[in-house]
């Protein structure tokens, strides 16, 4: 921008005192690391560009990049009365919560569709969650035992009153043949998944209904039995290959269902976790994440302080808390758990759309390609309040199901992000619904590591309490006007996302950020239509990563960079073209083809596991220091030389004795190839020349970097040391070149003989 347009000025004026000879090769070198220097320096966020990525009910735009936008120096309302309506203020010195990452369950149905799929569309449906090109999973849900997302039901150990375990399954047969090799599958793309286990129900013997399903509570003798089994699952897990970051206690403890299920109260949870999960954790795995709850936001805050308030015995053990999104947002519960408990980990733990509830859509002909939009919006609804409220992520349900949105043995089929048609001919294709798009918008862009800031819309009503009606009453977007979230991320670029789930665009949408300085660093405008939602990726003021701040979201420290910019490649997802009845999501295979068609999984990826490092391959979000080095050094290697010049290249040109120093310095030129960059003249001397000016004249010839002098007395001049040297044999390309000749005038001039210009010579 300007900003190079001065710095070519300037050089223009130092080009202008050189000497006709000079200016060319000068003029090349000084523009061309002028334009490196200026690629790979951020400098102030200001005069940069921003990125951002666009997904529209109205027109084709799925998570498609859109022209980047220029972010202007200050802000738009300096000298007004007050910001302009549709203002929003991202506030770069409040930050809030940090974040682990998005992501979904790995339930033994996905696993069943998964392998019906060709290795084509496996590889398609892997990289669309979890590869460079997708939306960036960093998280997965495994239930521990079978669910209702399972062919069947089962435990790892059903003989009856085995309370020392004897006959625990130590290989986990049934996940080693469904959900393991997907998992592995996931992982082998991307090894720093954070993967969590939940139980629906200990093994029927274990209980006090003698059953997995219809409720049941966990009889008080078997408390030390179920705490070494969740020991032995995730040694077994650990075994095959996978990871296990952490456990939730029970999945939905206030529901006795028609499928696995186990009552807890919330004391009766706190007890159990103090008594018995939370010391042999302790023992056993300490670093593996234990978090309480696990049901729905209508009564978090009172399972918060069973577990985690000053009272409780099971405090010391707890990390966090797990909860569900079926009664509504109620993302004022969500927000009292947080101020409460800051240091804790929030962490949404399944959402999904049951089709026996939510089923007005299903039976519509193209409802399986085209899905329902208003879901779509109804998640990102739900994870921007819930980020916005504290929450450190977000987790759906089931990562794949069929067309049917099962298989589910009870018919409790629910929708999902992406769906599989499995036909009769044992083919099959993937449709993509809205769902996966919206959630793209978070997980693809904020990465783990990323820090909540504060945003702010002015002229936006206060909203009112949130939506907290109980089951079924959940997945609605209910806010008309211009929603927002932002966050700071690991390389310190800033990510936005802005949501209108009304009917009317929103135009000349203003976003302004503040510095940790408080200094407005810049303001760019957008405007979102009707039923959209966009990400916004802004530069950072400096190109300098400062260290984050420690979190319970990892046993580590949080990275100083990011680790997954590396997935910015927009360019591979898919782009739509808008039709009338074609689902816009009509394709075959929207991402790389060019996958590994092995999917068979690393047994020993998990006994040394490093997290992926993926740096970013964008210039906007965050500059390589590699390239800013070199290209720092190379400019100022430029300004040496014109130093140099201007200083010294009289030194050259005289016919005078030289000085020791000044004998030296020349040698010391020679020897980096610098002089003839800035003082080629010096072989216009007419002093005698020694063995190795005259051997670098003829190399610098021969590469065509001198101008070649008319013919004529040649002879004159040559020194003893050529005419010895009638054939010179080039050290580079081994080539047998003629000699050549130096003039009157003490140029280089050409031999009698022609050189052959072959390719292999240039």
């Amino acid at each position: 921008g300007l900003s190079l347009i001065w710095k070519l000025l300037l050089s223009a004026s130092v080009i202008s005192v050189m000497s006709p000879q000079s200016r060319g090769a000068f003029s090349c070198s000084i523009v061309f690391s002028l334009c490196i220097c200026n690629l790979y320096t951020t400098g102030d966020a200001a005069g940069s560009n921003v990125r951002w990525w666009l997904t529209s009910k109205e027109t084709s735009d799925r998570l498609e990049e859109k022209s980047p936008l220029v972010l202007v120096d200050g802000s738009p309302d300096e000298g007004n009365s007050g910001p302009a309506p549709n203002s929003i203020t991202v506030d770069l010195q409040s930050r809030f919560q940090p974040i682990l990452g998005f992501g979904g369950g790995f339930t033994q149905s996905s696993a069943t569709v998964f392998q019906q799929l060709s290795v084509e569309l496996q590889n398609e449906f892997l990289e669309a969650y979890f590869g460079d090109t997708g939306i960036g999973y960093s998280t997965g849900r495994l239930p521990i035992n079978s669910c209702d997302f399972s062919p069947t039901m089962y435990s790892f150990d059903d003989v009856t009153d085995d309370y020392d375990l004897v006959h625990f399954d130590d290989s986990v047969a049934q996940d080693a043949a469904l959900s393991i090799p997907l998992i592995l599958a996931a992982l082998n793309l991307r090894p720093d998944l954070k993967l969590f286990g939940s139980p629906w129900s200990p093994p029927a013997w274990m209980k006090t209904n003698l059953n997995m399903l219809q409720g049941g509570k966990l009889k008080p003798e078997a408390g030390d039995a179920w705490s070494r089994y969740f020991v032995k699952w995730i040694a077994a897990y650990e075994a095959s290959g996978v990871p296990i970051w952490g456990v939730t206690v029970q999945n939905e403890p206030e529901a006795a269902m028609t499928w696995e299920s186990c009552l807890y109260t919330a004391q009766e949870e706190a007890d159990f976790v103090a008594n018995h999960l939370g010391p042999t954790m302790r023992d056993s795995f300490p670093d593996v994440k234990l978090l309480g709850y696990d049901h729905n936001k209508d009564h978090i805050a009172e399972w918060a302080d069973a577990l985690m308030g000053a009272g409780s015995s099971a405090a010391s053990f707890m990390d966090g808390i797990a909860f569900h999104w079926y009664s509504g947002s109620c993302f004022d519960n969500v927000a009292a758990v947080a101020a409460s408990f800051p240091d804790k980990i929030l962490l949404p733990s399944e959402a999904c759309y049951e089709l026996t509830q939510m089923s007005d859509d299903a039976a519509e002909d193209d409802w399986l390609e085209q899905g329902n939009w208003a879901r779509g919006e109804g998640y990102g609804f739900d994870i921007m309040g819930d980020l916005n409220s504290g929450s450190s992520g977000w987790t759906d349900w089931n990562i794949i199901l069929d067309q049917e949105g099962g298989p589910n043995r009870l018919h409790n089929y629910c929708d999902a992000p992406i769906l599989a048609e499995l036909r009769p001919d044992h083919s099959a294709r993937l449709y993509y619904h809205p769902q996966y798009f919206y959630l793209g918008h978070f997980s693809k862009f904020i990465v783990p590591g990323s820090v909540r800031i504060a945003t702010a819309i002015a002229g936006a009503d206060s909203p009112g309490p949130s939506k907290c009606n109980g089951w079924p009453q959940y997945g609605t977007c209910s806010e008309s006007g211009l929603q927002a979230t932002a966050f700071s991320l690991p390389d310190l670029s800033t990510a936005v996302v802005l949501m209108n789930c009304g009917d009317e665009p929103i135009v000349d949408v203003v976003l302004t950020t503040i510095g940790e300085s408080g200094k407005k660093l810049g303001h760019f405008t957008v405007s979102m239509p009707s039923h959209s939602i966009a990400t916004f990726l802004v530069p950072p003021a400096t190109p300098t990563p400062v260290p984050s701040q420690q979190s319970l979201l990892s046993p580590s420290p949080l990275p100083t960079a990011s680790p997954t910019f590396h997935q910015f490649t927009p360019a591979s997802m898919p782009s739509f073209a808008p039709s009338t009845k074609q689902s816009f999501l009509d394709h075959r295979s929207p991402f790389s083809p060019s996958l590994s068609p092995s999917l068979a999984p690393n047994a020993n990826k998990a006994d040394n596991l490093e997290p992926l490092n993926r740096d970013s391959n964008s210039g906007v979000h965050s500059a390589s220091l590699g390239g800013l080095a070199i290209a720092m050094l190379a400019f100022a290697a430029v300004v040496i030389a014109v130093v140099l010049f201007l200083c010294f290249k009289h030194v050259f040109n005289s016919t005078r004795s030289k000085s020791k120093f000044e004998t030296e310095f020349e040698q010391f030129l020679h020897r980096r190839g610098l002089i003839f960059l800035c003082f080629k003249h010096v072989f216009n001397s007419t002093r005698s020349k020694s063995k190795f000016e005259s051997e670098f004249e003829q190399f610098l010839h021969r590469r065509g970097l001198l101008p070649k002098a008319s013919r004529g007395n040649t002879e004159n001049h040559r020194s003893k040391t050529e005419q010895e040297s009638q054939e010179v044999q080039d050290s580079d390309s081994g080539i047998s070149l003629p000699p050549v000749s130096i003039s009157d005038e003490g140029q280089v001039g050409e031999s009698t003989q022609t050189i052959n210009q072959s390719p292999d010579y240039v």
